[in-house]
């Protein structure tokens, strides 16, 4: 499962491409701004693309207009103009609609297995509050034989935070709730690069990896259907660590 909406302005005018293929493609962008829980608002933007007979709906798309686009989140890589590979999330959209207004909507549903358990810290405060990172693979479907993933790194707070490092390892199965967020961190060679994670309101368990009964008595039953991550895959390739 991979679903995301998003309510929003767009942030300039739609532009139309054609990818080496012969499906039109349409890109864009939108602002989402909501509120934060300490009450500042905060803007999130989100890349957008379209293809085929919806690239021609979503290239008459102007700067400031409202809408409210339906897809999946996929990843995806390109090269930046200094030739290095970056990677970003976009939205492929499967509906576009005209909005009354642009009130920020930004939710994300996800299910994928765990790559690797969640590592909890503490935010120092007058109440400590846990801050839970780990990092999901989605199963993308293909038309072809060979069926790519997506890996979303996740990001929870509080008691969602305390719940995930309790009964979530790797290889379970969870059904994660958010929002798509980009931020920035930097490399070990000191680099400010740009990432994107999965704020996680909800984490719900489904079931743990096939074959394992570590952890069964304190978890719902196991859930088919789910993506298995291959037993070699380590996920040590990610920002969090």
């Amino acid at each position: 499962m991979n679903v995301i909406m998003i309510n929003g302005n767009v942030t300039a005018d739609a532009v139309a491409y054609h990818p080496g293929t012969e499906k039109a493609a349409s890109r864009f962008r939108i602002a989402c701004s909501q509120k934060a829980a300490g009450g500042e608002e905060v803007t999130e933007f989100v890349s957008a693309v379209a293809f085929g007979k919806l690239a021609e709906r979503a290239a008459r798309l102007k700067k400031g207009e409202s809408v409210t686009v339906v897809g999946k989140c996929h990843l995806t890589t390109y090269q930046n103009q200094a030739g290095e590979s970056i990677r970003k999330a976009e939205v492929f959209a499967d509906e576009i609609h005209p909005a009354n207004s642009g009130a920020g909507v930004n939710c994300l549903s996800l299910v994928g297995s765990v790559v690797k358990a969640p590592e909890v810290r503490y935010v120092a405060g007058e109440k400590p509050l846990a801050v839970a990172r780990t990092r999901i693979c989605v199963f993308r479907p293909s038309a072809s034989r060979d069926a790519s993933n997506d890996f979303f790194d996740v990001e929870a707070f509080g008691s969602v935070a305390e719940n995930a490092e309790k009964y979530l390892g790797k290889g379970d199965q969870v059904f994660v709730q958010g929002r798509l967020t980009e931020y920035e961190w930097q490399d070990r060679d000191g680099e400010r690069r740009r990432g994107t994670k999965v704020t996680g309101c909800r984490i719900t368990y489904l079931g743990a990896k096939k074959g394992s009964d570590e952890g069964a008595e304190n978890k719902p039953a196991d859930a088919e259907g789910f993506v298995n991550l291959p037993e070699d895959f380590d996920g040590e390739d990610f920002p969090f660590n």
